[in-house]
């Protein structure tokens, strides 16, 4: 099976660890800390996805993403 790569730009963001566009609207980076929750916000980020394990730390991340807007 031959897997094709996808290409990522690196979005100006210094202050985002890892952060990338794969394509317009469409970001990945590295796990935010609490206060960059509220930058993603401010760029328009709607939608946070996870991918850590469920438990309190996810509960805690879920609450802070929503209180971000």
């Amino acid at each position: 099976m031959l897997l094709g790569n996808i290409l990522a730009y690196a979005a100006n963001r210094p202050d985002l660890p890892h952060f990338f566009e794969v394509e317009p609207g469409f970001y990945r980076g590295a796990q935010p800390k609490d206060h960059q929750f509220a930058m993603l916000a401010q760029m328009g980020v709607r939608t946070v996805i996870s991918l850590r394990s469920t438990g309190d730390r996810m509960e805690r991340e879920r609450k802070l993403v929503e209180s971000s807007g």
